[in-house]
């Protein structure tokens, strides 16, 4: 520590000035280099995740209303087709002559203008194309109203595919 203090002693007043700087400085610029500017660039990179977070919150919040809206509807146990549907359903569906397939019905409920209807989906494989018609001529003469339809061409051979959702809408 003597020798410190000679070397000290024996430099110009200048050379003192600029020494003293360099120890005020050096440490001020290290402590940017080794501890401010990797604290700014994970503020930069926490900013940027907050920006895809905030989106991700606003898609998970639509997210968990709908799926709110679908918890009030209730429990798909809690709705039943009506059976007076289910029984007219299956009484017209046995006039149709049995052959490649048999139409097969699901139990179903239909929200429609926020109230609760029974349904039922008929779905339908490989059927020939006057079979299908002989299903559309049945529901047409028929009170069941038809809430949506799909078809398609069989895969398997000249058949079709299809769907239909059905319903019994209120009565005034």
């Amino acid at each position: 520590m003597a020798r410190l203090s000679e070397w000290w002693k024996r430099l110009a007043p200048r050379d003192r000035r600029a020494v003293l700087l360099l120890a005020i400085v050096a440490p001020l610029i290290v402590g940017w280099w080794a501890v401010t500017r990797p604290m700014l660039d994970r503020r930069e990179a926490l900013s940027r995740a907050n920006v895809v977070l905030n989106n991700q919150q606003r898609q998970l919040s639509g997210l968990l209303s709908r799926a709110r809206e679908f918890l009030a509807r209730g429990k798909p146990g809690d709705f039943k087709t009506s059976p007076a549907i289910l029984a007219d359903l299956e009484a017209l569906l046995k006039t149709i002559p049995e052959a490649r397939s048999r139409p097969t019905i699901h139990r179903q409920s239909l929200v429609f203008q926020g109230g609760q209807y029974p349904a039922a989906e008929i779905r339908f494989q490989n059927m020939s194309l006057p079979e299908t018609w002989k299903v559309f001529e049945i529901l047409a003469g028929s009170p069941i109203a038809v809430a949506h339809w799909e078809l398609s061409r069989s895969r398997e051979n000249s058949g079709l595919d299809g769907s239909l959702l059905l319903w019994e809408p209120p009565h005034p």
